[in-house]
């Protein structure tokens, strides 16, 4: 297991909530004084409109994200100080989670900023602002951006995964979305978005592989908050961790199989690996009350009723035609991963209560 977070004093720099918070504003200050200067250049001609070619929404949105790669990197060199004790493979998987996370980070922060800047100029219509204004604008976003970076890198959790996960998902399946060349690709399936070569699908495809090295990664998490709980209570002892942590991994690897081979270029890899997600997912929730026995039956209630919906889902469209594949495909990823989020939030409310126990 890799120990990564900053519960884990043993193989981490101690951090108080007063030094992280400290640091972030180091990091946020840097970011300003960067971005502004790097600002100062580019708007070094006339004044810059807010949304556009050469406007300081573009701007900030590279910027931003540029910050929030590179500050989620430094706090997570911080809290992951000590490497000694990890081998090479151990080593080499720590920095390939790590980046994606950051990546994670960093296109959530670009579509955000891009999609506020974009309903700004539609609220100061005609609006242009000098080199010196438009630079401080944009300093300003990088340094939020940096400073907010910095204290979801330091204090991630598996809840906070799940969360950003989700965001991350959502956000690069609706970009893919709107700038696909076939305007018309719903009718086909859903894996269609990734199979045309361009820059759209290849934007789908990066997206599910990012996200699935964040599944494995945040299997991790879901493992160290097992051995947490374990520790804290006798009635988690009987929890079968390691199969469920297994189980995670998996269904990140496939997902990221089904983003590096396209379904025009390998069908048949591409529909197995999704094939396999989906019977991983299913044997998951079957037996998770041997597994988790500890769980809440109302949860393991959902959980039967959420593998119900996609069951009759299935029959919809493969039974009566009335669902198409992209329709089916575009519910069970919805109900697969609002499942994991309540799985996640399920041991983050089981850790906060032995927490509170402990008191």
């Amino acid at each position: 297991m890799i120990k990564s977070r900053v519960t884990n004093p043993a193989h981490s720099t101690p951090q108080t909530s007063r030094s992280i918070e400290s640091h972030a504003i180091y990091g946020s200050g840097i970011a300003f004084i960067i971005a502004f200067v790097a600002s100062l250049f580019y708007f070094s001609g006339d004044p810059a409109p807010l949304f556009g070619r050469d406007s300081i929404g573009v701007a900030a949105s590279i910027l931003g994200t540029v910050s929030a790669f590179i500050i989620y990197f430094a706090a997570a060199y911080r809290v992951r100080i000590h490497h000694a004790h990890l081998r090479f493979l151990q080593r080499a998987r720590l920095y390939l989670t790590t980046t994606a996370l950051a990546f994670v980070h960093a296109a959530v922060g670009i579509l955000l900023i891009a999609g506020s800047f974009y309903i700004i100029a539609d609220a100061f219509v005609g609006l242009h602002l000098d080199s010196y204004a438009s630079s401080t604008i944009v300093a300003i976003v990088a340094a939020i951006t940096g400073y907010i970076t910095y204290l979801s890198a330091s204090r991630m959790t598996s809840e906070r995964v799940s969360t950003v996960l989700a965001a991350f998902l959502v956000s690069g399946a609706l970009t893919s979305m709107i700038t696909a060349e076939d305007p018309n690709w719903w009718n086909y399936h859903f894996s269609s978005l990734g199979a045309s070569g361009s820059l759209s699908a290849y934007a789908f495809n990066l997206t599910l592989i990012i996200a699935g090295i964040v599944i494995v990664s945040l299997s991790d998490y879901v493992a160290e908050d097992f051995a947490l709980l374990k520790n804290k209570s006798t009635v988690y002892k009987n929890m079968r961790s390691n199969a469920i942590r297994i189980a995670l991994a998996c269904i990140g690897v496939f997902l990221a199989l089904v983003g590096v081979f396209a379904y025009d270029s390998y069908p048949i890899i591409h529909n197995s690996a999704a094939g396999g997600m989906a019977v991983i997912f299913v044997g998951l929730i079957v037996i998770l009350p041997l597994l988790a026995p500890s769980f809440p039956k109302a949860f393991f209630g959902l959980s039967y009723a959420l593998m119900a919906v996609i069951v009759f889902c299935y029959w919809l469209w493969q039974g009566i035609g009335y669902f198409n594949l992209t329709t089916f495909e575009l519910l069970a990823a919805a109900i697969i991963f609002s499942w994991l989020v309540v799985f996640i939030r399920q041991i983050a409310a089981a850790l906060a209560d032995e927490k509170a126990n402990a008191k």
